[in-house]
């Protein structure tokens, strides 16, 4: 669309006076107040004395009358953007209205939203001319009574001059209309005809490009500059957005403001339509980088007042002359542009209340400065500023302030977006639990504002905000984003634009002296209808600025202490090897203590604890062969998996029961001789109805398919994997969701919603759709014993509500309250767990002879009698729960292995446990260490390399599939044997060798 105007329209009274009244009575619509004013500006209803219908009836004073259309350029509709249809209705909002004076010509601003999205801005100059005798004389046949009052005197009715054009160009339509309205009002003859004016305007002005170009237009006798911001820039506001902040006030902007970014339904009331479209524009500025997406009329026509019962999001405007509060409209937000004031959700917190009052107090700053310094002893005097700030725009001074509201709130957005697709297209989704849980303190605006439309196409939208993403980089810098924006020149040309012409007219003079516009001439224009075009777009090498994608940052925020990091990792390591030594007993059919289940219960409170449990399990389900378990260990694994996953849904984690889910179809035992699963017996639980965790698991898993896949394919290639992908995670997905109880429609439902947002291919869906009706009589066919009791008595199926914000807002309340609560006691806890227990077997350390120990380590009291008669002392250390299977000595430190998997690290002189080493699955046969490092290698078939320090693993070689029986570490180089005939031999530094 290269056109800098779309359409000239005139619209006034055609040959018969249509009254408005009768089309609103069919309507069945009696709730619009109209009234008369000898004040109208615009040719409509303006007063604030309300006319029942009744009483208008007739009086060509009082009745509002319908206008049509009189001339248009170009007589036909471009095929990118017709003219609407209802446009008189815009021209014209609260009716026709006839009068018997003159008054000034007056103008207005407008916007037309299409049922497509697509915006039209109208710029309305309406003046009045008298009514002809014609129409008059039609009027008194249908209404006799008024043929006096209508001949004794001229009657004027408006006509208005309307541009309309796809983009705001408000301050050049003015000009251009006033131009028109000079020239055939004017007693000067003119040498430029109206039709070649209007020509030029509509067929010869180009659309300047985003930024690079400037066009210099004559207009009149002045000339004027017309061009558009680069990518990176603010679009231009033709109005100032003082506005409504001197309308409303600055806590009832801000208030609306909210309501608006929420989706709420605000509706402007004024007796100023253009005061109407600026307040609507004005918050749609503002929104930046967001935009609005639902319905938007900022002047409301009175007959379509039924529109403020719409049932979805709107901002829209209306005419005090015409609105009355209705019952349908409760829950509406009022904003009342005359008085000032707000009716409706105003007292409510919709932004997060820190950054409300920065925005608050920024405001007043820059709107109010005066009043801001009357406590401070030294004002600062006008004059003596900063230049750089004397000079700044109030409005772009607003608009920055807004900006710095959305980077305080979304600087790091891009650290939450995963791709689930890139071909044929790039489809984004937004990790919002991570986000939430990275910004707990604005849970309750985040989780209603993620949810909506403006929010979804920002991220659907999200590589083309340029400014936006230049601003969080500047804003990291510590740069004034005032002159980041302001600074910036784009314009590298500027191309004259020649004006209306009177080529071919051979020095005519056109002296219209008229009232009436005058109808438009075909030959007086020099493109006929066969021959319009619109106008050749401007070229130029544009250097359009690329969006940088922000680098994924650690999970750790960057104003995080390194001490705390390491304590949150100590506590970590220390959930980790008891939830590790709870498993191992529970595998190994050992019960634990009731004190044991309760501190792994309460460990299950925390995201951390909740992780460590369902990563560890599925270790032990990749080195265990027996999926089927006994009744005590399948009971236990129940127990422990639902106390985990009831915490996972009130904290709003849903990694975990995505591990889970998985598990709980690997773990069985055998009930009267048929397999029960544990998804058998976690079925009722609340995660598997919370639509949110379902939709997670499937994003999550997309996303680490497509890990796995070569991005250097090509296209074809790429698109054809990723389908495939899609595909075998979705179907995996249902899976999982009937094993799990929720009901074959959800599921359905489920996989047309995934697919339509994934774009997989209808007859992929279809064989998804065919699966799950094949699943599902597997699963009715393979119900348990007790199930199918359970079933054949009554199967109700609960009924699925879609979780709203507020579960976000208090599930993540409560999740953080424990994380800081529990967190310090569960760790002394745990590390009182994992002291030594003194009634499993020992490691017996003696003092070799001819060697001299202090007496105070070992005393007399523990020794051994040799054969020769020597008394030789010894000391016996406690701590593992197998047998001792090997260990080594060097300086002052003993390690040993044990059978139950887990290895020791004391101090010989002392005899204290300094470390415990748990990860391997089966019994320690051999180990080696020195000061740094420590490996061990166990019947699991797995090498592990340990550091000495802190006990932490470092490397785990996997690649023998026999028992590792020996091994030597010399420096950074580990070489390990195996039962099954190899050799391993790893380097440090990541190299790795395997002989046979």
């Amino acid at each position: 669309m290269s056109r800098f105007c779309d359409y000239f329209v005139v619209c006034g009274v055609g040959k018969q006076l249509k009254s408005l009244l009768k089309n609103k009575n069919q309507n069945n619509s009696n709730n619009i107040n109209l009234s008369s004013s000898s004040n109208n500006n615009h040719g409509n209803n303006h007063g604030n004395q309300s006319i029942e219908s009744s009483s208008l009836e007739g009086n060509p004073f009082s009745t509002p009358f319908q206008s049509e259309i009189l001339e248009r350029f170009p007589p036909t509709n471009w095929n990118d953007g017709p003219l609407p249809n209802h446009i008189w209705m815009f021209c014209f909002p609260g009716g026709l209205q006839l009068k018997s004076e003159a008054t000034k010509a007056s103008f207005f601003i407008f916007v037309l939203t299409e049922v497509d999205g697509t915006r039209y801005y109208g710029a309305s100059l309406t003046y009045y001319e008298p009514l002809s005798s014609e129409v008059i004389s039609n009027y008194a046949l249908q209404y006799p009574q008024f043929a006096h009052s209508l001949k004794k005197s001229i009657v004027y009715t408006p006509t208005c001059l309307c541009l309309i054009s796809h983009f705001p160009f408000f301050s050049l339509f003015r000009h251009y209309l006033r131009d028109i309205y000079r020239i055939f009002r004017s007693e000067t003859p003119s040498s430029i005809p109206l039709e070649r004016v209007i020509e030029n305007i509509i067929l010869d002005i180009p659309l300047p490009p985003k930024g690079g170009i400037k066009i210099r237009l004559a207009i009149g006798d002045q000339h004027h500059n017309c061009s558009r911001p680069a990518h990176n820039q603010f679009e231009v506001a033709e109005f100032s957005l003082r506005y409504l902040f001197d309308s409303l006030g600055i806590t009832n902007v801000v208030k609306l403001f909210g309501n608006i970014l929420l989706e709420n339904k605000v509706v402007f009331v004024s007796s100023q339509y253009t005061l109407l479209t600026i307040a609507c524009e004005t918050l749609c500025t503002l929104m930046f980088p967001f935009k609005w997406h639902h319905i938007y009329v900022p002047i409301l026509g009175c007959t379509l007042s039924d529109f403020l019962q719409a049932p979805t999001p709107f901002i829209m405007g209306i005419h005090k002359s015409y609105f009355k509060w209705r019952s349908e409209m409760e829950g509406v937000v009022i904003a009342d542009l005359d008085e000032g004031t707000l009716k409706g959700n105003q007292n409510i917190d919709f932004l997060p209340i820190e950054e409300e009052e920065k925005l608050i107090n920024g405001l007043k700053r820059i709107l109010t400065p005066q009043l801001q310094q009357l406590d401070v002893a030294f004002p600062e005097v006008t004059g003596k500023k900063d230049e750089k700030k004397k000079e700044r725009n109030t409005d772009l001074e607003i608009r920055v302030l807004f900006l710095q509201l959305f980077l305080s709130l979304f600087e790091n957005y891009k650290k939450y977006i995963n791709y689930i697709r890139l071909s044929p297209k790039k489809v984004a989704i937004f990790k919002r639990e991570n986000f939430m849980k990275e910004n707990p303190g604005a849970v309750s605006f985040f989780s209603r504002f993620v949810e909506t439309q403006a929010f979804a196409v920002f991220l659907d939208k999200h590589e083309e905000h340029y400014l936006f993403d230049d601003a969080i980089r500047a804003k990291a810098k510590g740069e004034d984003l005032y002159y980041l924006e302001n600074n910036r020149s784009t314009i590298v040309e500027v191309k004259e634009i020649s004006p209306a012409n009177c080529d071919g007219l051979d020095g005519q003079l056109f002296d219209y002296q008229t009232f009436r516009f005058p109808s438009l001439r075909p030959e007086y224009f020099t493109r006929q209808n066969s021959e319009i075009s619109a106008p050749k777009p401007l070229s130029l090498p544009l250097r359009t600025p690329r969006g940088s994608v922000s680098q994924p940052t650690s999970n750790i925020k960057e104003d995080t202490p390194m001490e705390e990091v390491n304590v949150v990792k100590e506590k970590d390591s220390v959930a980790k090897e008891f939830i590790r030594h709870c498993l191992v007993k529970v595998f190994q059919d050992i019960k634990l203590s009731s004190d044991e289940m309760n501190l792994i219960r309460e460990l299950f409170k925390l995201e951390s604890g909740r992780s460590i449990f369902a990563n560890l399990l599925v270790e032990f389900k990749e080195k265990t062969a027996k999926p089927c378990v006994s009744d005590h260990t399948f009971n236990v694994l129940v127990d422990l998996m639902t106390k985990s996953l009831e915490e996972s849904h009130i904290k709003v984690d849903f990694i975990t029961p995505k591990i889970l889910m998985n598990l709980a179809s690997s773990f069985y035992h055998l009930l009267n001789g048929i397999p029960e699963f544990v998804h058998h017996k976690v079925q009722d639980l609340a995660i598997w109805k919370n639509d949110h965790f379902w939709e997670a698991a499937f994003f999550d898993s997309i996303v680490e398919g497509r890990l796995k896949m070569n991005n250097d394919e090509i296209e074809g290639e790429r698109e054809e994997k990723e389908e495939g992908v899609v595909f075998s995670v979705l179907g995996a997905i249902c899976y999982n969701m009937l094993n799990l109880g929720v009901p074959s429609n959800d599921a359905r439902h489920f996989i047309a919603r995934m697919s339509a947002l994934t774009m997989l291919k209808e007859d992929h869906t279809q064989t998804l759709l065919a699966l799950l009706k094949n699943m599902e009589r597997v699963n009715n066919m393979s119900e348990t014993p007790a199930e199918s009791l359970k079933s054949s008595k009554h199967k109700v199926v609960e009924k699925r509500t879609h979780l709203g914000s507020d579960y976000y807002s208090s599930s993540l309340g409560k999740a953080r309250e424990d994380e800081k609560g529990e967190a310090k006691d569960l760790y002394a806890r745990l590390v009182e767990a994992t002291q030594i227990d003194t009634k499993h077997p020992a490691l017996i350390v003696s003092s070799p002879r001819g060697t001299q120990r202090s007496t105070s380590i070992f005393s007399a009291e523990d020794s051994i009698v040799t054969e020769d008669g020597e008394k030789v002392p010894f000391r016996t250390l406690n701590g593992h729960k197998g047998g001792i299977e090997c260990v080594g000595v060097c300086g002052e430190t003993i390690v040993s292995g044990s059978s139950d998997g887990g290895i020791c690290v004391w101090n010989i002189n002392n005899g204290q446990l300094v470390r415990k080493l748990l990860g391997h699955l089966e019994r320690i046969s051999c180990l080696d260490f020195d000061e740094t490092n420590i490996i061990s290698g166990s019947y699991d078939s797995t090498v592990r390399v340990w550091d000495a320090s802190e006990g932490s693993c470092i490397y785990k070689m996997t690649g023998h599939s026999g028992n590792v029986t020996c091994l030597r570490l010399q420096g950074t180089s580990v070489v390990s044997g195996s039962a099954d005939q190899s050799l391993q031999s790893l380097y440090f530094c990541g190299c790795f060798f395997v002989f046979s």
